[in-house]
Parts: C-alpha cells; sequence; structure tokens
C-alpha cells in the first residue's frame, strides 16, 4: 500500500477513528492488527512469516535472558531471522552461483528455483527484530513482556516495509504512553501534514527526473556522453528522493499518533568526507551496521589493519544488503574502497578545502550509483563506457525540473521536531507548516499537469 494512495488515504482514516476510539490494550491490539492489515494488503499470507518472527524474536529475548543463556538465545535469532532472509532473498542467488562454480569445475548439476515472491520490505523488520533480541540479550534494553506491545513495534505500519529502521530503546517506550498521546492529536495534525507533503514532494521530483535514468539505464549502449552524465545523475537524484520522501511521509503519519520516527537523512549530498556520507545517508541503516557489525567485529579496536578489513566486510554486507546480485556487492566494495581511500588520505584530506572534497564526495558517490541501478555486471561497464561515447546535448526538463526541486526541499525542508526556545515554545511552525501543504498541492497539479498522474512504487520496498 503505497502512502500517495487514495487506499491509503481511506486506510489511514479508519486508523485515525480507531486511535479516537479505543485506549488501553485494545488500542494497542488495533494498531498491531491495522499495521498486519497494512503489510498484508498485497501479499497477505506474509503476515504469517511477520508474526512467526516476532514470536520467535520475543520469546528469544524473554527466556535466554531469564535464563542466562545469552549465546544460545544469539545464535538461535540468527538463525531464524537471518535464515529467512537468506531463503526468500538469496536462495536463488547462491543456487545460481553454486551452479556456476561446479560447471567450472566440470560437475554439471540441475539446481532447483525458489519461486516465491519477495516479501516486501523483510530486510526492515527484520533488522527491527533483530536489534531487540540482541539489545536485550546483551543488556541494553529490558525485555518487553507486553506482547502485543512488542507486535507493534515490530509492525508498526508507517515504518513497517521500508523503515527508517528503529531500536527499541526509541520506538517501545513511544509507543506504550501512545494513549496519553491522544489529546494532542489535533494539534499535531498540521505539522505531520506538512511532513507528509514534503516527502510527497521528494517523491514527485525522484520520479519526474526517473524519466531521464531510465531512457539511460534501458539502452547504454546507445547513450551519447550527456545522455549517460545526466542519466547517472538523474538516478542519483531519484533515489535520494525516492526514499528520503518515504522516510518523510512515515514521519509525518507517525507523527500523527505522537510517535517521532528517527531522521534518515541528513543532506547526505552535503558530505565533505565518505565516512560522513554514511553518517547521512539511510542514517537507521548505516547505525545498524555500525553497532551490530562493524563494532562485532572489532571495530578500530585492534590495530588500523584490523579497521581497513572490518570497514571493507561491512560495506561488503551492506551492499549484499541491498539486493542479492554482484552489483550490489560491487557497490558495497566501492564505497569501502572510497571510505579505506579517505582513510588513508588523512591528514590531507581534512586539511582540503571542503568545496574540493565535497564535489570529489558527489561524483564518486553518483559514479558509484552505477552498479546499484544496472541489473547486472556487463549492463554496468556498458553504462561506464558511455561515459566516453562523445556527444553533448542540454538536460531534458525532467531533469532540470527534479533536480531543482529536491535541491530546493533540502534548503528549505521542514523540521523533524519544532523549536524551542527559553521564552517560547512553539508547537509548530503554522506559517511554514500552512506553505508545505501549499507547495504538495502545486506540486501534485504541476506533476499532472506536465509529466500525468503515475505514480512510482517506492524504490525501497524491494529490499
Amino acid at each position: 500500500m503505497l502512502f500517495h494512495t487514495l487506499d491509503f488515504a481511506l486506510f489511514f482514516v479508519v486508523v485515525m477513528l480507531v486511535y479516537g476510539l479505543l485506549s488501553g490494550g485494545w488500542l494497542l491490539f488495533a494498531l498491531t492488527v491495522a499495521s498486519y492489515v497494512f503489510y498484508g494488503y498485497i501479499q497477505p499470507y506474509y503476515v504469517v512469516l511477520l508474526f512467526a518472527l516476532t514470536v520467535s524474536d520475543y520469546a528469544i529475548a524473554l527466556y535466554a535472558r531469564r535464563f542466562r543463556a545469552r549465546w544460545h538465545g544469539v545464535v538461535i535469532s540468527f538463525v531464524a531471522n537471518f535464515g529467512a532472509l537468506a531463503y526468500f532473498k538469496y536462495a536463488n542467488f547462491g543456487l545460481e552461483n553454486a551452479r556456476s562454480a561446479l560447471d567450472f569445475l566440470g560437475y554439471h548439476v540441475a539446481m532447483p528455483r525458489v519461486t516465491l515472491a519477495l516479501p516486501i520490505g523483510i530486510s526492515f523488520h527484520i533488522f527491527q527484530s533483530f536489534a531487540y533480541a540482541m539489545d536485550v540479550l546483551y543488556g541494553r534494553f529490558e525485555p518487553c513482556r507486553n506482547f502485543v506491545q512488542y507486535a507493534l513495534y515490530v509492525s508498526w505500519f508507517p515504518q513497517l516495509v521500508a523503515g527508517p529502521i528503529e531500536r527499541p530503546q526509541r520506538l517501545l517506550p513511544q509507543l506504550a504512553l501512545i494513549e496519553e498521546r491522544n489529546p494532542g492529536f489535533a494539534a499535531r495534525l498540521p505539522h505531520a501534514a506538512a511532513l507528509f507533503a514534503e516527502g510527497w514532494i521528494r517523491k514527485m521530483a525522484a520520479d519526474i527526473a526517473s524519466r531521464s535514468a531510465d531512457a539511460f539505464f534501458n539502452a547504454p549502449a546507445g547513450a551519447s556522453t550527456s545522455d549517460a552524465v545526466f542519466g547517472i545523475v538523474a538516478f542519483g537524484l531519484q533515489i535520494y528522493g525516492d526514499f528520503s520522501g518515504y522516510s518523510r511521509m512515515a514521519q509525518g503519519v507517525s507523527h500523527v499518533f505522537g510517535v517521532d520516527l528517527m531522521e534518515n537523512f541528513d543532506r547526505p549530498y552535503a558530505s565533505r568526507g565518505f565516512r560522513e556520507f554514511w553518517r547521512r545517508w539511510h542514517i537507521s541503516l548505516s547505525t545498524w551496521f555500525r553497532d551490530y557489525v562493524y563494532f562485532p567485529l572489532g571495530g578500530n579496536r585492534r590495530g588500523p589493519g584490523r579497521e581497513r578489513a572490518n570497514i571493507l566486510a561491512t560495506m561488503l554486507l551492506s551492499g549484499l544488503w541491498h539486493g542479492a546480485g554482484w552489483t550490489f556487492v560491487l557497490w558495497g566494495a566501492i564505497h569501502g574502497a572510497l571510505m579505506l581511500f579517505e582513510s588513508s588520505a588523512g591528514a590531507w584530506w581534512s586539511r582540503a578545502p571542503g568545496a574540493i572534497t565535497r564535489v570529489f564526495v558527489w561524483i564518486a558517490v553518483f559514479l558509484a550509483w552505477v552498479p546499484f541501478r544496472a541489473p547486472d555486471v556487463a549492463s554496468t561497464v556498458a553504462c561506464y563506457r558511455a561515459l566516453g561515447h562523445g556527444g553533448w546535448a542540454r538536460p531534458s526538463l525532467d531533469l532540470v525540473f527534479g533536480a531543482l526541486v529536491i535541491v530546493l526541499i533540502d534548503v528549505f525542508r521542514v523540521p523533524l521536531v519544532p523549536t524551542v526556545t527559553p521564552h517560547r515554545r512553539l508547537a509548530g511552525w503554522p506559517m511554514w507548516d500552512a506553505l508545505w501543504r501549499a507547495a504538495g498541492c502545486a506540486m501534485a497539479i504541476v506533476r499532472h499537469v506536465l509529466w500525468g498522474s503515475a505514480e512510482k512504487a517506492f524504490i525501497y520496498f524491494r529490499f
């Protein structure tokens, strides 16, 4: 169910009515049921998987903590969560590569294929559930004894299918107090609408820019140099506008209920370093990999050589998380290499003018998007080769308009948390909130008149 559709609008109205009418345990239960309805709208049978993994981590965290069987709990949670992820997301990838390896060795074996569709957002709710189990088992968070409350934490519908990946320390306490925030419902609506409007504008701008990206990536062999440059730039803007737009819309929907989701993007294309880029891009995922992969591997505590190996391993796993394909592994490897380059540059990089490092980071990050978007390694090579084909033409109106909108949004974005001063507490910014809602309506009209009304699914739904 897409946020920017009539189906979601009707669903959301019903959920708001339930929120206003119920209280106590019945409210938590109703919101959990609503979250399952939201998740199962397209793939009803996968709510069983969501429920099974929820029960698994709830029981593991509760009983392994009680009987001090931490390592048993870690192993069981890891196998349950990542076993399911491996089966649904990576089984065919593994089988195909195993067949290729056997063919290379002279053993021709017919491999089966997994024909089940990938559950929407499976990586997101598995990472969120696994984070809870690990934080409880390592004593960073007390186990939740209310199963319905925990089930709502895993399935909270605004961020269920594409994040942000919330931590139990942030989200569970807010859900526990969700009933107490009911009286402020009407006061939150304007700011929530402004957040949603910003996200909607980002999404529409991304869809418009995607036309230039699709035109290039669908036929890189016949593209000119300008087609390649503008196509690569268009995709870099598309994926940023698309995903940051989803995150903003999710924040707006959740804010209505008094639950504030974490900031997931912080103007990443303004970064002056590759580490800084990952502190600003998909923040919930990058901090998840930092806390549950990079630190457990040893982080930077075992010398520079081990630190570099840990960075590279973390980025390779991050790439593989995004998709079961060698192009995603290549994308992760490129970012790992860029971070190692920055680390090796050391003092020189920190002393270099920001104008130079920002441009270098921007170019490198956009070029790294090529394997992320290309369907296979051969197409990736073709896209890079197109940069040397020659020929130049002006960018399309799609790209210019989409880029301009995304830049302006980053300059004038809606604050997630309203400003509070010692002398005056602001419940929101009424003027700016109203302007954002008006801008959202205007953008929707412009898009409909110039580019039609067809909406694309969010890119990160497939991860």
